[in-house]
């Protein structure tokens, strides 16, 4: 089933104004009900091969403009559409209270994700000191195995396998990556991250029905399938579009006036995106060599906005990128050679050559 994820910026308001926050144009700005009914409609029943609608509530803070929220949901539930459905959102969780919570649980098909950052102390750190404004009790109890989103800044990377952990024992599946936009060039950072890492390594060994971290999930087979191809990572402007809130399209998020600001995204149009296998001679010089290329994971509107091409990885994140990779490999053998992986003869070929793969690095 062909599924296409649609954004709908519903709001540009946000009660929070984390460090590490991308969205430097946020201000009290609201999508219409009128504008993503609109927007609904036209998904839904355009004439394409197209199955599946997944739609993201995104913000600011989504829940900012709850009663469009409400509106949205109940606009879906009470019309019929050539296309399924699904619908989404990511909250701070600072608002879910009350008659939010009410409704919640009343739409329980409506999947919600968490943004924290790990313990109280790692949280309070970059997120405005709102650990305890957030109902966890709530969250374990309506959505128990659901995801958090874990932003790793400077700040938190020295207490990163003790959040991560601390996420686990709340019931947390747990999405995590270190922020885009931040300054990551302070060699201490290597140190940290290698000592972090190999922590987390040693807590899923033994606790192997706990599922790895992203950070921590070793893509062996898609790493095995297309070595040497660059498979982009991003979707933007392939397969996925937003709509800010005066219904807009933009190739994702992060393209809006509200990330890129005013200027910026007036030249979002001339952005030559590429295909699912990116050519190689887009690619710098050092990633058209690299061993990870294909399963390598950036972000093109970070590179765009900060070093003014689709292309232009972070040095130094790329380079904390390569540990992560060293350390997803080891922890990967180690369940092998332990014999805490199921694995078919050609999966167990895969993950070999995946594992010399990166240790080629």
């Amino acid at each position: 089933m062909e599924t296409k994820e649609v954004t709908l910026l519903i709001t540009e308001r946000c009660n929070l104004e984390c460090f590490y926050c991308y969205e430097c144009g946020k201000a009290a700005r609201d999508m219409s009900l009128e504008t993503a009914v609109g927007i609904i409609e036209k998904e839904l029943n355009a004439d394409n091969d197209v199955e599946h609608i997944a739609f993201q509530l995104f913000g600011g803070e989504p829940f900012s403009a709850f009663e469009t929220i409400e509106g949205i949901v109940c606009y879906l539930k009470t019309h019929d559409f050539k296309k399924d459905w699904s619908i989404s959102s990511i909250t701070n969780g600072t608002l879910l209270h009350g008659r939010i919570q009410d409704w919640l649980k009343d739409n329980s098909d409506f999947a919600l994700s968490l943004s924290l950052d790990g313990t109280k102390q790692m949280h309070d750190a970059t997120r405005c000191g709102s650990f305890d404004n957030i109902d966890l009790d709530f969250f374990k109890e309506q959505y128990p195995g659901s995801r958090a989103k874990m932003t790793v800044s400077p700040q938190t990377l020295s207490s990163l396998a003790e959040g991560v952990i601390f996420l686990h024992s709340l019931g947390f599946r747990v999405h995590n990556n270190l922020g885009y936009g931040i300054d990551w060039s302070d060699e201490v950072n290597v140190a940290l991250l290698e000592r972090e890492l190999m922590s987390l390594v040693e807590y899923y060994l033994a606790h192997p029905e706990i599922e790895e971290c992203s950070m921590l999930a070793f893509p062996f087979r898609d790493l095995y399938v297309s070595q040497g191809k660059a498979i982009r990572s991003c979707d933007a402007g392939c397969g996925v579009i937003a709509y800010d809130v005066d219904g807009k399209e933009w190739p994702c998020h992060m393209f809006m006036p509200m990330t890129a600001g005013e200027d910026r995204s007036k030249h979002v149009s001339e952005i030559d995106f590429p295909p699912k296998i990116v050519p190689c001679h887009s690619l710098n010089e050092k990633c058209r060599t690299c061993e990870i290329v294909s399963v390598c994971s950036f972000c093109y509107a970070d590179n765009w906005l900060e070093r003014g091409s689709i292309y232009a990885c972070d040095e130094a994140q790329c380079e904390l990128s390569k540990i992560t990779f060293k350390a997803k490999a080891f922890l990967a053998a180690e369940k092998w050679a332990r014999g805490l992986l199921n694995l078919t003869e050609q999966d167990e070929k895969m993950l070999i050559a995946a594992i010399q793969l990166v240790n080629e690095l």
